[in-house]
């Protein structure tokens, strides 16, 4: 039965309706990523101001003095009992004084490391400020598209009841000119605008990265804090290749600069979580800013984290985790055999030369629990594109381990069930266009090729491999 011009008019506006939804529903996705970084921005203003508050307080009381005024209020013994006491105080000054020039000095240490902290955390609060205002802008701009697709569906239902006369000639006119403009507003709104927040969002992730970055520098540089005491590497045993490149450059910097935001690498490593679900003891090699720690710990699972560089130690110590500055060959001899039932690694193995990895393939397989789960994660060089994007960027990297390679002395060392995982969230975002076409010989093998050509040049750029004890 043929369907009527009105029936069918009818059908596409429904469609259209429900493609609208569609897309408000992926739009409340988008609002808790609004309501975390509202939530940021009021965090690091109540920052602020504790730390002026502090700034205030440590100016009233860093100065200390030893020749407080003396009084007594007794009438007959004051005299006497203030006479003694100054004569007290003249006999112990060469004992007290020199601890009070100390306390003075201390005091004044810790009122500047606060006012250095204040300075930094006043223009991170600015600097939120600021895309806190530019994330609202956009965000009324999307309510007001809203008001009017809702002013849309108010004249519909006023077509249904009132205005039936008008409708073909309204439906007629908003398929040939209002809808097609009101759903190229909504498709360029989520094409550009929505971007644009998640570029807001992800920037401001960066920038608290690297704020929290000074503010270790800074507390750092205050060497009477008790919390960084005895906080220097044991580099005595070092075997570790490549401990000159991380002096000669600011690897801490350089991390936040070319790694991408913590919160963006701890998405990408929750893949490996159910690998450790139950396990009781999971040691992080080369655990850097400590994200995979963090994911850890915020599931109930214990684990250690092991790293070089200092700087990245002290900076997880500030976080709450528990970080061991070691080389990590070094420190998988020092613990038990058997006392590990996992052991993780994320970018570390293209740091090392092939002897000190094959020694610590040898070593954890010895330290790991019957049963207990090894994975390792680095840059997939049977992906070409890691050579041309960002592998070189890094001066520390030796160079890229195959798989192949990893397999065989997994399996020397005496691992099993070895599994190796090309990881999709590393993939490039770009495919090769597949040949199209009538009587073209071999179009299907032709078309394969460019598949595999694709998956070379733009395929995972990273991969993990997974060996079980």
């Amino acid at each position: 039965m043929m369907k009527t011009t009105e029936e069918q008019n009818w059908e596409e506006l429904a469609d259209y309706i429900d493609d609208v939804i569609e897309i408000k529903h992926a739009d409340s996705k988008e609002k808790d990523n609004i309501e975390l970084l509202s939530e940021l921005s009021a965090n690091v203003s109540d920052y602020v101001q504790a730390l002026e508050y502090w700034r205030e307080d440590s100016k009233r009381l860093h100065h200390v003095t030893y020749y407080r005024p003396l009084k007594s209020h007794r009438r007959l013994l004051g005299k006497p009992l203030t006479l003694m006491r100054r004569v007290i105080r003249r006999l112990l000054r060469f004992l007290l004084e020199p601890i009070v020039d100390e306390q003075r000095a201390f005091n004044a240490s810790v009122a500047a490391t606060i006012a250095q902290l204040e300075g930094t955390a006043s223009a991170f609060r600015n600097y939120t400020n600021e895309m806190m205002s530019e994330v609202n802008h956009t965000k009324d701009g999307v309510n007001g598209l809203w008001e009017h697709v809702n002013k849309i569906y108010a004249e519909i239902d006023n077509m249904h009841t009132a205005e039936l006369p008008k409708i073909h000639a309204e439906i007629d006119n908003m398929h040939t000119a209002e809808l097609p403009k009101i759903h190229a507003e909504i498709h360029n709104m989520y094409t550009t605008e929505l971007p644009k927040i998640q570029g807001i969002i992800h920037e401001m992730y960066l920038q608290q990265d690297k704020s929290e970055m000074q503010a270790v520098r800074a507390i750092r540089s205050f060497k009477e804090t008790d919390f960084l005491r005895n906080q220097s590497c044991d580099k005595s045993a070092t075997t570790q290749t490549g401990d000159s490149k991380y002096s000669a450059i600011d690897y801490f910097n350089f991390e936040n600069n070319f790694r991408g935001a913590r919160y963006n690498v701890k998405k990408t490593l929750m893949a490996y979580l159910p690998y450790f679900e139950g396990k009781e003891n999971v040691i992080d090699l080369g655990c850097g800013r400590g994200e995979f720690l963090e994911l850890l710990k915020n599931n109930n699972i214990n684990c250690t984290g092991v790293d070089l560089y200092d700087e990245f130690v002290i900076y997880c110590k500030m976080k709450g985790l528990d970080v061991v500055c070691d080389d990590v060959n070094n420190y998988l001899q020092k613990i038990d055999d058997e006392s590990a039932d996992g052991i993780f690694s994320a970018h570390l193995v293209e740091h090392l030369e092939f002897e000190y990895l094959v020694a610590m393939y040898r070593r954890a397989y010895e330290v790991l629990k019957p049963g207990g789960c090894l994975i390792i994660e680095t840059p997939n060089p049977t992906c070409l594109g890691i050579y041309y994007s960002w592998f070189y960027v890094d001066p520390s990297h030796v160079k890229p381990v195959h798989p192949k390679t990893q397999e065989y002395f997994l399996k020397e060392a005496g691992f099993s069930n070895i599994e190796i995982l090309f990881t999709e969230t590393s993939k490039l975002d770009y495919k090769l266009p597949l040949l199209e076409g009538e009587g073209i010989d071999n179009l299907r093998q032709f078309n394969e090729g460019i598949e595999h050509l694709s998956d070379l040049l733009f395929g995972s750029m990273d991969y993990a491999i997974i060996a079980t004890k």
